[in-house]
């Protein structure tokens, strides 16, 4: 399956009940109830959630992380940890410190020359 709906993904996600809660768009919402954890976001609620979803955007611009073809499971994982690792050297260089305002402005684009 190469683009599953989110819905495909609750069942994974209701694992972790108890342990986290998972803050998701209306994507996954199904009409016969979500797992207890799923918390569904209405479109400017918990915007902590764009924090995660602007970042893992720009890992997948500037990385290229939607086109990686791995012939073993080893290589898949040694390319996600190449890009966990060079997102944080760039975090700690470059801060995330927020503004006056409290949003923390994140680019990375510098680094894809």
């Amino acid at each position: 399956m190469t683009n599953p709906h989110d819905q495909t993904f609750l069942p994974l996600l209701a694992h972790y009940d108890g342990q986290m809660i998972i803050l998701a768009d209306t994507g996954f919402h199904r009409a016969k109830g979500d797992p207890a954890n799923v918390k569904i976001c209405k479109r400017g609620q918990w915007n902590v959630r764009m924090t995660v979803e602007t970042t893992f955007s720009m890992l997948t611009q500037v990385w290229g992380s939607k086109e990686m073809r791995h012939l073993t499971w080893a290589g898949f994982e040694a390319h996600l940890c190449y890009i966990m690792a060079a997102f944080n050297i760039l975090v700690q260089w470059n801060g995330m410190q927020p503004d006056e305002n409290g949003r923390i402005h994140r680019s990375i684009a510098h680094f894809t020359l």
